[in-house]
């Protein structure tokens, strides 16, 4: 890990085409800026990481949980109604 020390309206560059910025301190808490192309996405670390675990959770689903969804209709005990069944008629 590379640790600099920045004063406000110091920053860095990384690779071509990222800008990083200090722009407030604030006790605690620093405001940075960042500037970059419009194809490069920026995330804050923990939207980050939630991202990536609902990703690797989705990764996860099972064809028997798939199968699971599609059979509820043909188990269930609701009857279709009449409307339905006039609706989906060919003529």
């Amino acid at each position: 890990m590379l640790i600099l020390t920045r004063r406000i309206g110091g920053g860095l560059i990384i690779g071509d085409d990222i800008r990083v910025v200090v722009l407030e301190v604030r006790g605690k808490q620093i405001r940075l800026g960042v500037e970059a192309p419009l194809e490069i996405v920026v995330f804050r670390d923990e939207i980050f990481q939630r991202l990536n675990q609902e990703n690797h959770l989705a990764s996860r689903f099972e064809l028997r949980d798939m199968c699971a969804e599609l059979m509820k209709p043909i188990f269930s005990d609701e009857k279709p109604s009449r409307r339905r069944l006039v609706k989906n008629k060919e003529p």
